[in-house]
């Protein structure tokens, strides 16, 4: 007896290449019909059939693992489209002389024009994207100068009755006000969340959109009297899938602190104050002060010298006042018992802020249970304060409470951060730690692969084979940052156009198929074409 296995001796087809791949594998999202294909006068791409369908009042393909699937599937395509686009290209390197190994800047061409990473700056979400992005970064700064406030936004899904109340609507098609809404357990919150990415995705880009608009209403907006001249921001997904924005501003006419200057830090100080806070006896956000509460957790904790410290080192120190502290010099020498007293009035610091600081009200309070004086207290602070840091006024009891502007978190309704940028070096750490954060470990992966390729002696094709796979299973992605791509929501975003203009001798030539030549050739062959041996 023989068994016979269904597609013996044939050759698999790839999923971008077969007509019924999704009809297949979701069988009760289709029920064995085909997806319906457009005139023939009307081109549309898989891109668009995605776009159309996750946006419709029919909410069956918004399914998390179907969302992954259509991701994916877009990510092999466009990956394809790249790598025969790469292959296409023809780059002089062929004939390589001794003279060019030896020259300089024919090396650094060729490294810039190294196509096994150039290849997916197009593929959002790749190294290379973001490495792009924050060359944009860069020249902004370079022409604008530094950026003035670096803003980061979270989502709070669970908190907000809008998006709820829209969630109960979509997904279990019943209409709950948004009051009722935001009684619902938190299961049962996590469960709406779950089954639609889609609307979750599209209803933090609405907010955030209408906190922009907001922010050019200089009266009444947060910055006060200060226009938005420039901005970029950065959507990024947090572990538990959804997103938050990264973004810097660039305010006009705002003050600039200048070591030089001492008169700028009152300046700078009463910018500050004006923007930012840490209070947390507002009326107005009795509320909404608990997203800005931080409460240290196995993710922000680590080991220092066999102490447990949080890496945001909360809790944070108060302040009588906003203060730019500078360290102390490295060649500041302390006598013995001045060294022994700072080292104590440390210790009885922290002690202090584990505690409960309900019961101190004031700062005065504080350094009266510290026994110091408030130079002891600030000689502490710069003994510990390795870069130039900006204190804001804080109240003891207000020592876990993250920085917050006020119109901004009560239009946001979730957790934020704000901080005024000191100088060019604080910026390019946040350039550098925020915009490449979330693909460090795929760029490790990524130039592993290039080196083990140029030591295989590995053709260009097998390269890019290589490296594409990498990025198709080595990148983690949510449900909703599927989402967000599938319904082309920007990842990053400028205020205005970077253009990059190549001060080199470059020259990329595109290898045309046979039938296009025989076109142009029939076309063009009454014209002679001639180049003078000067030019």
């Amino acid at each position: 007896m023989r068994i016979l296995i269904t597609g013996e001796g044939q050759i698999p087809i790839p999923m971008f290449m077969d007509p019924f791949c999704e009809e297949l594998a979701f069988p009760t999202i289709w029920f064995g019909h085909p997806r319906g294909t457009p005139p023939s006068n009307v081109r549309l791409s898989f891109d668009d059939f995605v776009n159309s369908e996750i946006r419709r009042s029919d909410r069956r393909a918004c399914r998390p693992d179907h969302l992954l699937f259509l991701h994916k599937k877009s990510q092999i395509a466009q990956l394809m489209r790249q790598v025969n686009i790469v292959l296409r290209k023809s780059a002089q390197t062929n004939n390589i002389t001794a003279a060019d190994v030896m020259n300089q800047q024919f090396i650094d061409n060729a490294i810039m024009r190294d196509n096994a990473y150039k290849f997916m700056s197009s593929i959002t979400g790749s190294p290379a994207y973001w490495e792009n992005q924050k060359k944009k970064v860069l020249a902004m700064v370079r022409q604008l100068g530094t950026f003035t406030i670096f803003l980061t936004l979270s989502a709070a899904e669970t908190h907000w009755g809008e998006l709820l109340s829209i969630l109960k609507r979509t997904v279990d098609k019943e209409i709950v006000s948004i009051e009722d809404a935001a009684k619902l357990t938190f299961e049962e919150k996590a469960r709406l969340i779950r089954t639609d990415p889609v609307t979750c995705a599209q209803y933090f880009d609405h907010r955030f959109k209408h906190i922009r608009k907001a922010w050019t209403n200089v009266e009444n907006g947060p910055f006060g009297n200060y226009r938005v001249a420039h901005y970029f921001y950065r959507i990024e997904f947090q572990h538990r899938g959804s997103p938050h924005v990264h973004m810097v501003l660039w305010l006009q006419d705002a003050p600039i602190y200048d070591v030089e200057k001492p008169e700028s830090e009152q300046s700078v100080v009463e910018f500050i104050d004006t923007l930012i806070t840490t209070d947390g006896s507002d009326p107005e956000l009795q509320n909404l002060i608990k997203f800005q509460f931080h409460k240290c957790s196995f993710t922000c904790k680590r080991v220092v010298k066999g102490v447990e410290v949080c890496r945001f080192n909360a809790p944070f120190y108060p302040m009588d006042r906003t203060r730019v502290i500078e360290p102390i010099p490295k060649d500041a020498k302390f006598t013995a018992d001045v060294a022994r007293k700072m080292r104590k009035i440390k210790k009885d610091v922290d002690e202090l802020l584990r505690t409960d600081m309900e019961s101190i009200d004031s700062f005065e309070k504080f350094l009266e249970k510290l026994g110091c004086t408030l130079d002891e207290y600030i000689t502490v602070v710069r003994i510990h304060t390795k870069h130039r840091k900006i204190y804001l006024k804080r109240n003891p009891k207000d020592n876990r409470i993250n920085a917050y502007n006020k119109k901004i978190l009560m239009m946001m309704r979730s957790n934020m951060d704000i901080q005024y940028v000191l100088d060019v070096y604080s910026c390019i750490g946040y350039v550098v730690d925020y915009i490449n954060k979330s693909s460090r470990g795929l760029s490790r992966l990524l130039r592993q692969c290039v080196e083990d390729s140029r030591r295989g002696n590995h053709n260009l094709r097998v390269q890019l084979r290589s490296l594409s796979q990498i990025l198709y299973n080595s990148s983690e992605t949510s449900a909703q940052e599927a989402a967000w791509c599938r319904c082309r929501l920007p990842m990053a975003c400028t205020s205005v156009f970077v253009e990059f203009i190549s001060s080199g001798p470059v020259s990329v030539n595109i290898l045309k198929y046979e039938q296009n030549l025989n076109i142009f050739n029939a076309k063009f062959s009454h014209l002679i074409f001639r180049r003078d041996k000067e030019c």
